[in-house]
């Protein structure tokens, strides 16, 4: 697969996450798959199980690739999530507000499918957004 292809991938990854939930992104996962967030390692089955837990929390989250970048079998794309807040997320009861969350993901590919990724998305933002955190 071309790289240019493969930020084509993302999007329709996203989109299929989008229309079908969180279960659809295992048909892009390589069995292997590993996702470096910055509190810990997940496997694909435990990756799928966070955004589920998210969907429960935000159930008209709707996520979106807004940039992306290639190199040979790896991507970066900036994405953002919006969602309203009607359950309980990281101990937080449902408050109503819109969340938006953004971030940064490097995807590296291997036969076609993501073997591995590196995210870092904006925690204290979203923390802000539910009104757990002022900031300044």
């Amino acid at each position: 697969m071309a790289a240019v292809d493969h930020g084509e991938a993302v999007r329709r990854l996203w989109d299929a996450v989008n229309a079908e939930g969180p279960q659809a992104m295992l048909r892009w996962l390589a069995p292997d798959y590993v996702r470096h967030g910055s509190d810990r390692d997940y496997d694909r089955e435990e990756w799928v199980a966070v955004l589920a837990e998210r969907n429960r929390a935000f159930p008209d989250n709707r996520s979106a690739v807004l940039d992306v970048l290639a190199d040979g079998e790896r991507i970066a794309y900036r994405w953002e999530a919006v969602g309203r807040h009607t359950g309980v997320y990281m101990r937080i009861p449902a408050t109503g507000r819109v969340v938006r969350a953004e971030g940064i993901t490097i995807s590296r590919f291997e036969n076609g499918l993501i073997a591995e990724e590196w995210a870092s998305w904006n925690k204290t933002s979203v923390l802000h957004s539910l009104g757990i955190l002022p900031i300044g």
